[in-house]
C-alpha cells in the first residue's frame, strides 16, 4: 500500500513539474511576441496623442 502512494506522489510531482517546464518554455517563446507587441501599440498610442489636440480633456 506505502509503495502505490509512494507512486502517486511521484506521478503528481513529475506532472506538476512537466507543467511548470511547459509554462516557462511557454512564457519563454511568448515574451518577445508580448514585448514587440507591446512596442507597437506604444507607438500607436504616441503617434495618436501627437494628432490629438491637448484640449480634449475629459473632466470626470
Amino acid at each position: 500500500m506505502p509503495l502505490i502512494n509512494m507512486l502517486g506522489i511521484l506521478m503528481w510531482v513529475a506532472i506538476f513539474i512537466g507543467v511548470l517546464v511547459m509554462l516557462k518554455m511557454f512564457v519563454t517563446a511568448l515574451t518577445p511576441i508580448v514585448v514587440s507587441a507591446y512596442k507597437n501599440i506604444e507607438m500607436t498610442i504616441k503617434n495618436a496623442s501627437f494628432e490629438r489636440p491637448k484640449k480634449q480633456r475629459i473632466h470626470f
